[in-house]
């Protein structure tokens, strides 16, 4: 009398070869080391005054905005004020990055 094997059932994870980890290992890196970086003493000193600065820019933008409309007292005036900064860097930019892409890298730098 023969005997008959029925098939492997079909599984839902996929086949990894032994030298592949799962895809679920491989995922995310942990927090703690993601936030590694935060031990050097340094990059903290640089992380704290970028966002100073980046505070005291803000608080400089509001202050400007708000001298100008208490002079003028047109919120058209003092939404230019505002743009200014960015239609600035916006054309300096393109103008810059077409300079750049046009000159040799040494002399740049």
């Amino acid at each position: 009398m023969a005997t008959t094997r029925a098939a492997p059932a079909a599984s839902s994870a996929p086949a990894t070869s032994p030298t592949q980890a799962p895809a679920a290992v491989v995922a995310r890196p942990r927090l703690r080391e993601s936030l590694s970086i935060l031990r050097l003493v340094d990059y903290r000193w640089l992380l704290i005054g970028n966002a100073m600065t980046f505070a005291g820019f803000q608080v400089r933008q509001m202050a400007q905005a708000w001298l100008v409309l208490e002079q003028t007292e047109s919120a058209l005036y003092s939404g230019l004020v505002n743009a200014m900064p960015g239609i600035a860097i916006i054309c300096l930019s393109l103008f810059a990055g077409t300079l750049s892409d046009r000159m040799e890298r040494w002399r740049i730098i």
